[in-house]
This record gives structure tokens, sequence and C-alpha cells, in this order.
């Protein structure tokens, strides 16, 4: 009931324009301002969507409304608003991919009061792990990767077939970080990024390029969080669920290349729940 009467708010807006700020180069104080004037909610999805995958810096929605919203009804719309764009889709550098690397973001809004209507602007302000530039890097490189996995593939070649690939490639490419395994200000070290750079990650930099080369070789998956135990010891970690034949299968990169092993590759769900517990919004995964 509260997300209908937050969606029906926001169809009730008689204009909203959103002005996306681009950074340019790293260090450089050159911008670029694009403004957009949008009349439905999918539209509005759409460009948050887009400024995230582009990395924009500041994202600036106006609106026209007969009321003033105080902060917390804002605040929820804008949550709504950003959760709908981060919903999971065949974009491979959609959904998931940009969740994982998304720092999360500010808010502010001031209310420009009119003689019949008052103008409300809303000041989003996200944190990436990664910037525009080095997605672009990122973008250079899946690209020949998979270029690159396609050829060793047979012809007819099926699911199976290409989460095998893309483990044993990851596997292969990546090693766990020991240095900065507990250092939660080093963002970096959870990136496809730094997975493609260095070589060398935490779990989630593992998780997130295997979803990425995964859905760019169109195998269905989500990234899963929560805790794994691993000698004795719970820690917070990542890994994935696949879709497989309609059948969903647990997958986790990081424990088969710490241990140079196959025992959490493509295991069902109740095999994986001996050591990996999934936080609670990831327990309704579904993936279509």
């Amino acid at each position: 009931m509260r997300l209908a009467k937050r969606k029906a708010f926001i169809f009730a807006l008689i204009l909203v324009t959103i002005v996306l700020l681009l950074r340019g180069d790293i260090g450089s104080e050159n911008r670029t301002g694009r403004t957009y004037s949008l009349k439905t909610h999918a539209e509005i999805v759409e460009r948050i969507r887009s400024a995230l995958k582009n990395r924009s810096y500041r994202v600036t929605i106006s609106f026209d409304s007969d009321s003033t919203p105080d902060k917390d009804k804002l605040k929820a719309l804008v949550d709504d608003l950003m959760e709908q764009a981060l919903y999971e889709s065949d974009d491979p550098s959609g959904g998931d991919y940009i969740r994982y690397q998304l720092g999360g973001y500010r808010m502010n809004y001031k209310v420009e009061n009119g003689p019949f209507k008052n103008k409300i602007i809303i000041r989003l302000r996200p944190s990436y792990y990664t910037s525009r530039d080095e997605e672009e890097y990122v973008d250079q490189m899946i690209s020949q990767i998979v270029n690159e996995l396609k050829e060793e593939l047979p012809s007819d070649a099926g699911d199976a077939d290409r989460i095998r690939l893309v483990h044993d490639y990851v596997t292969g490419l990546l090693d766990y970080d020991m240095v900065h395994k507990g250092n939660r200000s080093n963002h970096k070290k959870t990136t496809a990024y730094a997975a493609l750079k260095y070589h060398r990650v935490v779990c989630q930099g593992y998780t997130v390029l295997t979803y990425r080369l995964l859905k760019e070789l169109s195998v269905p998956c989500r990234i899963v969080t929560g805790d794994a135990v691993r000698d004795g010891r719970s820690e917070r970690h990542a890994w994935l669920i696949i879709k497989l034949d309609d059948s969903i299968y647990c997958m986790d990169p990081t424990f088969d290349d710490v241990d140079e092993c196959y025992d959490w590759y493509l295991k069902t769900q109740e095999e994986f729940s001996v050591d990996h517990t999934p936080d609670k919004r990831c327990e309704t995964f579904t993936i279509d």
C-alpha cells in the first residue's frame, strides 16, 4: 500500500525535469550538463539508471506540486526510484553490477514557493567504487575477454559449458587480496575494475566479475550477499545464484579459487546452506 501511494505521488507530478551533470576526466574541472523533461514514471527510472551506469556524480529531480511533501516522503520517493533503477534485467552492466559497485547516495532538497504551485528540487549525489574512466576500461576488457571465451566454446555449447568456462577463467585470473581483506574503506578491491586491472580482489570482486561475464554470455544469474563460515569463523561474503536448466544453483568462485577445488561449484541451495547464509533481502531472489 505504501509503495502504491509513493508511485501515485510520482504519477501526480505535473512536470519532472532531471538534470545530469557528468564528471569529466579524473582531476578535470570540465563538466557537461544535460537536462531532460520527463513525464512518466518509467522515463524517470530509466534516466536515473542511465545516470548511475554513466557514473554521473549529480542527479537533480525537480517538479511542481500543489503541496510541500516532507523530507521523509521525499526520501521514500527517492529510495523507491533508486531501487527500481537497480532492478535486475538482461543488461550485463545494470542491475546487480551497479548495485554492488554503488556506495550509496546523499540527498538534499529545497522548495521554491510560487503563487500557485511550489517547485520541489531534489539533488542526489551518488558515490561509486569506480569512476567513469575505470568503467570504460572494464567495458573494453570485457568485450575482449568475451570474444576470446566465445572462440573457446564449441558450436553446440550450452549454458553449462559457458558457466564452467567463466568459472575457470575467473579463478585462473584472480588471487584473493589478503592484504586488504579487512580494510572496509578500500572499496576498489570489491570491483570488476580491480579484478581486471590488478588481478587481486576480495570476494565481491570475484563475484561482480563472474556476474558480468556470465550475463554477457546470456547466462541468467544474481549476486548474493550474506555470511559464510570458513575455518570455523563467520564472515561477510558474496557469491552467485545461477539458473541452469530451469533450476537454481549456487556458485562461490572465491572459495573455489582459494582452495583450488570445485567444492562450491553449481551446488544446490540446500547444499550451500551448510556454510552460506544469504541476507534476508537475497532470500527471495528470483531469476527469469
